[in-house]
């Protein structure tokens, strides 16, 4: 019988419509998850805007709080028979939707089989700091917004983690990639995989926002 978490990769990638190949489609799958999961009614859903990471492969990601498919979690390593780490990604993901998701948006990430850690609303150093900042700048925090008003940035930011096991056209990827570096003379090491993907739409609307004196910004409101 399929426990949960296989259901849940089963389900993503009905979704997405293929087993991700690369990590670039990987975040596309995280994405149309998202998209997928309703949280609002259907006429105003929550949707991402913009999705981001940075992450480099390490041997041994901590399983303290999830595992893979088919491993197990291991608590502060009390688990003697249980690995303290098992092989994945690791880094920082950054996303952004067009609404107030309403509740801990982390809880979309489960159903993707990628799992946030320490973190929350906020810009957090990531690709959308400077319409978060000019934001906050044009209209202060605590302030009664109006209709006229630019719509918040709406930003979350966590630790981030997946595993090689529960992905494993990931690896054959990278690792085909190897060999070939290594046939050419290059740095064999897996680099950091930075993703960014932003909603056009939205895109054009910050710069022109952040292109909009202050003060006239302010008496539109």
């Amino acid at each position: 019988m399929k426990n949960y978490q296989q259901q849940s990769k089963d389900k993503a990638v009905k979704i997405y419509g293929k087993e991700p190949a690369t990590l670039d489609e990987l975040a596309e799958l995280v994405m149309a998850v998202i998209n997928y999961t309703p949280r609002t009614k259907p006429v105003n859903p929550v949707k991402v805007v913009g999705f981001s990471w940075s992450i480099t492969h390490n041997s041994a990601i901590s399983n303290s709080h999830y595992a893979p498919i088919n491993g197990e979690t291991n608590w502060s390593g009390d688990k003697s028979n249980v690995p303290r780490g098992y092989p994945g990604w690791q880094g920082r993901v950054w996303i952004r939707f067009n609404k107030d998701p309403d509740g801990f948006s982390s809880d979309f990430f489960p159903a993707t089989l990628t799992y946030p850690g320490t973190g929350g609303a906020g810009a957090y150093n990531g690709p959308w700091s400077a319409i978060c900042a000019a934001w906050y700048r044009t209209y202060g925090v605590g302030t009664k917004r109006k209709p006229i008003r630019y719509p918040e940035p709406e930003c979350r930011s966590w630790d981030y983690r997946f595993f090689d096991s529960d992905w494993p056209m990931l690896m054959e990827g990278y690792e085909k990639q190897r060999v070939w570096d290594i046939l050419s003379d290059r740095d064999t090491a897996i680099p950091t995989h930075n993703f960014l993907w932003e909603d056009p739409e939205t895109k054009a609307a910050d710069k022109l926002f952040l292109n909009t004196p202050m003060g006239q910004l302010k008496a539109m409101a």
